[in-house]
């Protein structure tokens, strides 16, 4: 399940104010796989490895999608993703969408590309 976080929606806000210019263009994995609600402002669980690079787009008016692709340095298990505005955590790096899934083993230089879509209606 994803959940659209209440950081998110802030990002959101400043976003349409303009007062913030970040793409949210930035995807975390981790490997937790608890339930996730409006109050996360980040993964439940540790980031496994350092946020990659998503690339954005706006196919619709009301859709903003990002799609990045985490290449793994370890072997571990995948739990969880959400987009970020920005490569640090805490206020700044503000959890967008953020959901989990059933936990995938991934080996070393194994590779998921996570899309994150987020409809305004």
């Amino acid at each position: 399940m994803a959940v659209f976080a209440c950081s998110g929606a802030q990002w959101l806000t400043d976003k349409i104010d303009q007062s913030v210019l970040t793409c949210g263009g930035w995807v975390a994995v981790a490997s937790s796989t608890s339930l996730y609600d409006q109050s996360q402002a980040n993964l439940i669980s540790s980031e496994l490895q350092n946020r990659a690079c998503a690339t954005q787009s706006q196919p619709t008016s009301i859709r903003t999608s990002w799609v990045g692709t985490q290449t793994f340095g370890i072997a571990t298990c995948v739990g969880a993703a959400g987009n970020f505005p920005s490569t640090s955590t805490g206020t700044v790096g503000g959890l967008i969408v953020g959901g989990e899934f059933t936990k995938v083993p991934v080996n070393i230089n194994d590779a998921i590309q996570f899309t994150v879509t987020l409809d305004l209606t």
